[in-house]
């Protein structure tokens, strides 16, 4: 996605239930809004903010969105960013509950206000700094170094020739990789089986001189991810995709493919509402392909954060025979859908300019491969206070067969209206908003969100297995190229393991020989339940010999020489020894 451009349901929340019709089995819910009557978050004991009311939109959109101002409350903001920063990456996971307990407002509030808690719901990682964190003057979103998140790679500034006034903060620096196949992050704490916007942000900025943008692979945990990179040195790009966690981190991974050094320029993970974007699961990921909505002209502003509190980037989308119209009403249409589309978003739709056509695109916009698999989700919401006499009903069909309908959105509430099953099988889909017979208006469009369904076909280590091994790697400090899932892909392999790639995949050999290993044995290794090999030997281990390496059950071959344990080898070992299940050597130890 590029900087530059980047069963169905209808959401309406909050109020009462009623009902929708039922479409192509499919069906709906709808809940009528009473309007945006204020929002009170008191003595909140996490950061003891308030707002209140609808002055909270003009707050937010303020140098000072904490009611505070001048240096005095800046300098407390970053603190408090940098303290919240340090708090939830020592215990993420428990605040992390602890956040997602609070309503979704009250969530949004603290986001909202500059308290990013990160790792749990906001953390924006900016790559290549040295280590010092900040605030940005624009979107006012905290950035973190990327140095808590990865201990591989170079960090380089991009050629003062793209060093421009306007250029954000984020993309003046990369992190580069030249060492390596593989090099990957890290980012931690993440609540499993939560679902996550992820961003990779790239701007190559002929940071070496040659002029030549580098091109790579990418991968999110064992799975590839589909990324657009620059292709010229002035070019930044971004893509995006929506996921569910299956495991207490995320691995991001860039590969050399052979065809320049992988680089990057930021990331970011933001935690989104379980109830939203449903089609992204632990077997598929939606990677972004378009999310847009509509102004008079191209030049005007991209929405993101603070206007969006999950910091989707809105692109502008204007269309030679649709007309904009809007509502600046003050009544919130975006705090309690699923989706929660922001302000400037939803307050602006499209009409056709002959109110007698239709509303039709199509996308992909040239033709795509129709094996690929798309959702869409349309936001549709009425700005219009109609007249008794007046009506708005349309249906809405893709590719001639209808998605749903009849339908008259509610004034000033949104809608969103997503496809379940996926769409595929053409190069393109055509979409069409026609009004029907009785309708005296033409229907209405705000803002779309189209993804392309990613299928998640990698299997990912046993998570014991992978908690074992990551326990050792920090117990003893092994610094190798292990990063990453560490059996799969197969070719990234980490070094000293073999694997059994049944379903999941688990670890069957480890050689840590010769690796300057110190202190004693690690008694995580007993978790290591389908373990065949293991070699220590040659390192500076100290102690006893423990019973425990007798319950690894599947053990054939144990390497202990050349290193300092002390006293005998367990009997139990010993007697494995004798009847031939363990091929046992322990020689030539330091100490008796």
């Amino acid at each position: 996605m590029g900087e530059e451009k980047p069963g169905l349901r209808v959401e309406v929340q909050p109020g009462t239930e009623k009902k929708v019709p039922e479409t192509e089995g499919f069906v709906g819910l709808a809940l009528e809004t009473e309007g945006f009557m204020g929002l009170a978050l008191e003595t909140l004991g996490l950061v003891g903010l308030a707002l209140v009311g609808p002055n909270r939109r003009k707050e937010r959109r303020g140098e000072d969105r904490c009611s505070v101002a001048g240096e005095e409350a800046t300098d407390r903001l970053k603190k408090t960013n940098d303290f919240l920063f340090s708090l939830t990456y020592a215990y993420g996971p428990a605040l992390g509950w602890l956040l997602l307990l609070l309503p979704r407002q009250q969530q949004m509030a603290i986001e909202s206000a500059g308290f990013y808690l990160s790792g749990i719901s906001f953390l924006s990682i900016d790559c290549g700094i040295a280590g010092d964190n900040y605030t940005d003057d624009i979107t006012k979103i905290f950035y973190t170094s990327d140095t808590k998140f990865i201990d591989t790679g170079t960090n380089k500034e991009i050629a003062a020739t793209y060093m421009t006034q306007t250029l954000p903060r984020r993309y003046q620096n990369l992190r580069i990789f030249p060492d390596g196949t593989r090099n990957c992050y890290t980012l931690t704490p993440v609540i499993k089986s939560n679902r996550y916007l992820l961003r990779a942000s790239f701007m190559y900025g002929n940071y070496d001189g040659l002029d030549r943008p580098p091109q790579f692979d990418a991968y999110v945990g064992v799975n590839r991810w589909e990324i657009n990179l620059p292709s010229i040195s002035s070019s930044r790009m971004w893509n995006e995709i929506i996921m569910v966690a299956s495991l207490d981190y995320v691995s991001v991974c860039l590969v050399n493919t052979g065809k320049g050094t992988p680089y990057i320029s930021a990331l970011k993970l933001k935690h989104l509402n379980n109830l939203s974007y449903q089609a992204a699961n632990e077997s598929q990921t939606l990677r972004l392909l378009y999310r847009n909505h509509f102004r008079q002209t191209a030049s005007e502003t991209t929405i993101r954060y603070p206007d969006d509190a999950d910091d989707r980037i809105w692109s502008i989308w204007v269309r030679d025979g649709w007309t904009p119209i809007n509502n600046s009403s003050p009544v919130n249409l975006w705090s309690q859908n699923d989706y929660q589309l922001p302000l400037p978003v939803i307050n602006t739709a499209v009409i056709p300019s002959d109110p007698n056509n239709n509303l039709t695109f199509s996308f992909p916009t040239s033709n795509g491969d129709p094996n690929l698999q798309y959702h869409i989700y349309m936001h549709c919401a009425e700005l219009q206070q109609l007249k008794s006499s007046q009506s708005r009903e349309f249906n809405i069909t893709i590719n001639g067969d209808l998605l749903y309908g009849p339908f008259s959105p509610e004034y000033l509430s949104g809608n969103t209206i997503f496809s379940v099953s996926p769409l595929s099988g053409q190069n393109q889909h055509e979409v069409v908003f026609s009004k029907t017979t009785s309708s005296t208006l033409p229907p209405i469009f705000n803002a779309e969100e189209i993804f392309v369904l990613e299928p998640l076909s990698g299997t990912p280590t046993d998570s014991k297995d992978v908690d074992t091994i990551m326990n050792i790697k920090a117990v003893y400090q092994i610094k190798r190229n292990w990063m990453g899932d560490p059996c799969v892909p197969s070719f990234y392999i980490w070094e000293g393991l073999k694997c059994s790639y049944s379903k999941p995949p688990t670890i069957i050999s480890l050689d840590l020989s010769s690796s300057g290993l110190t202190g004693v044995l690690a008694p995580s290794l007993v978790n290591f339940t389908s373990i065949q090999f293991l070699d220590v030997s040659n390192n500076s281990l100290t102690g006893p010999v423990p019973d425990f390496l007798a319950e690894l059950s599947s053990l054939k071959i144990l390497k202990l020489t050349n290193n300092q344990f002390t006293g005998p080898i367990p009997a139990i070992l010993l007697e494995k020894w004798k009847d031939g299940s363990l091929s046992l050597r322990l020689v030539y130890n330091a100490k008796p």
